[in-house]
């Protein structure tokens, strides 16, 4: 029984090792293979294994404990400041030189592609027009719409603010601001009282999509280091730009949209409790509601001395579980001390 226990408990510990050092695993395995070819697989393979075996054993069990430390280490380390480097990546604190043409050069895309969408839904809309064409319209204009999601809308002349340097910044900062445009509530103000509100199924699919994001930008990080084999190994400069560049397109953005849709998602379902946690009125119509919401957003912030505001009744919000694949509804949900992730930025 104890020997079962202890293969299984061994099992899971190396799984999750696995898991969070297989950037590390990558980047080091690489870097030696790309050492190992520049003097040749087999004579590196013979120095390496004769220098090791003619090693004390107590030396060599030192070299392979530090070997799994620097492995575990630098997995930690990068998986540490795999949020802060992804504020980096939206393109926060960048010099006002290198980010203001790239925000000039993305408004003038998002500009063009509205233009665009205007256009395709006349032409989709347009009785003089043939079947064949109207379908062909009504996609395009449907293609156009998907890809204007993943910007912030342009309020008047705020498009400057609004627009970020980078796709992955637009796609957060979309994620954010479409609670105050909907809603007049702001993400950033409002997200750690709504966390309060939240089911734990809610804060479990909020959680895994952050960790997925960040597995993402971690493995942007570990692509991005291979550079530093460039003088050891030449071709390590194309493939470590190469592989950031991938990991950046293709699964970092797709993780952000994934959890930048879940953000807006809590404030479509959840935004009832955070007005009843409140005390707060919440009107039925959809543009009231949007004025008091910006009203609770200033609330927050600064608080209210006026006398005209009555708060409400507190009155429990009956709140079904969100969704969590493998999870049975029935079951309640265990209490959680995680952390809330880190709003839309």
């Amino acid at each position: 029984m104890l020997s079962s226990f202890w293969n299984r408990l061994g099992s899971k510990l190396a799984d999750r090792w696995l898991s969070t050092a297989a950037g590390a695993l990558l980047f080091w395995g690489l870097g030696l293979a790309g050492a190992a070819w520049q003097v040749g697989f087999t004579a590196f393979a013979t120095r390496a294994s004769s220098a090791f075996t003619d090693r004390p054993m107590a030396l060599r069990a030192a070299l392979l404990v530090g070997g799994l430390a620097l492995v575990t280490g630098s997995a930690v380390v990068v998986a540490r400041i795999a949020t802060p480097i992804t504020r980096v990546i939206e393109g926060y604190h960048w010099p006002a030189l290198v980010s203001w043409p790239l925000v000039s050069w993305t408004a003038f895309r998002v500009r063009r592609a509205g233009s665009r969408y205007q256009d395709a839904w006349e032409k989709a809309e347009d009785p003089a027009r043939g079947a064949a064409a109207r379908r062909r319209a009504l996609d395009r204009a449907m293609r156009l719409e998907l890809w204007l999601r993943d910007f912030p809308v342009e309020t008047d002349s705020a498009v400057s603010v609004r627009l970020m340097p980078t796709r992955l910044g637009n796609t957060l900062r979309a994620a954010e601001t479409r609670p105050a445009d909907k809603y007049g509530l702001d993400a950033v103000v409002c997200w750690p009282r709504l966390w309060l509100t939240m089911t734990d199924s809610a804060r479990k699919e909020l959680s895994a999509a952050r960790a997925s994001l960040d597995e993402a930008v971690a493995a942007w990080c570990w692509a991005l280091l291979f550079v530093a084999w460039t003088p050891w190994q030449p071709l390590a400069l194309p493939l470590g730009l190469a592989g950031a560049w991938a990991v950046y397109r293709m699964w970092a953005i797709p993780r952000a949209a994934a959890f930048g849709a879940l953000v807006e998602a809590v404030f479509d379902v959840q935004r009832e409790a955070l007005y009843s946690a409140l005390r707060w009125p919440m009107p039925n119509d959809p543009a009231a509601e949007r004025v008091a919401g910006q009203e609770l957003t200033a609330y927050l912030w600064r608080g209210s001395h006026r006398p005209d505001l009555v708060l409400t009744s507190r009155t429990p919000v009956q709140q079904g579980p969100v969704s969590c694949e493998g999870q049975d509804p029935e079951q309640p949900n265990p209490p959680t001390v995680a952390a809330p992730p880190a709003a839309a930025d």
